[in-house]
C-alpha cells in the first residue's frame, strides 16, 4: 500500500477521529502530509512536516494513512505530536551598548496572534 503520515488539528476541534484520508483532505483545519517509508513489517518512517513555517507551534494529532484509510492506533499509542517554536538566526550580531538596536530573529512556529508575548532578554 501507499502510506502517508498526517499531522492535523482536526480532532482537537471536532472531537472525533477521522476515518479516511478524504476526511483529512477536506478538513478546513490545518493538515499536512508527508510520504512514509516502509522499512520492514514493524517500522514506518515519517519525515517531519514543515508545520512551523505556516502554523504556530503546538499540539497536533498524528495519523498514518494507508491507501486513503486512517490506520487505527493502539490505545496506548501517543497520538499527539508537539511542534516546538524555535529560532535559528538573528541579525545583527552586534550593536551599540545603548538601547535602540533593532534585532531580527528568524525561525519557525511563531504565533502572530501572540505577538505581545514575545520578548528579547539580554
Amino acid at each position: 500500500g501507499h502510506y502517508q503520515c498526517v499531522w492535523s488539528l482536526e480532532p482537537f476541534f471536532n472531537g472525533s477521529l477521522p476515518t479516511s484520508g478524504d476526511d483529512l483532505a477536506t478538513s478546513a483545519l490545518p493538515t499536512m502530509y508527508t510520504t512514509a517509508t516502509v522499512r520492514n513489517f514493524e517500522l514506518i518512517e515519517c519525515p517531519g512536516a514543515n508545520w512551523g513555517y505556516t502554523q504556530p507551534a503546538g499540539n497536533v494529532s498524528f495519523f498514518v494513512v494507508e491507501d486513503e484509510e486512517v490506520l487505527e492506533a493502539a490505545d496506548e499509542a501517543n497520538k499527539v505530536f508537539v511542534f516546538d517554536a524555535y529560532w535559528n538566526s538573528r541579525a545583527p550580531s552586534e550593536g551599540l551598548a545603548e538601547a535602540g538596536t533593532r534585532i531580527t530573529v528568524t525561525g519557525a512556529g511563531f504565533d502572530p496572534a501572540q505577538m505581545d508575548s514575545y520578548s528579547c532578554k539580554f
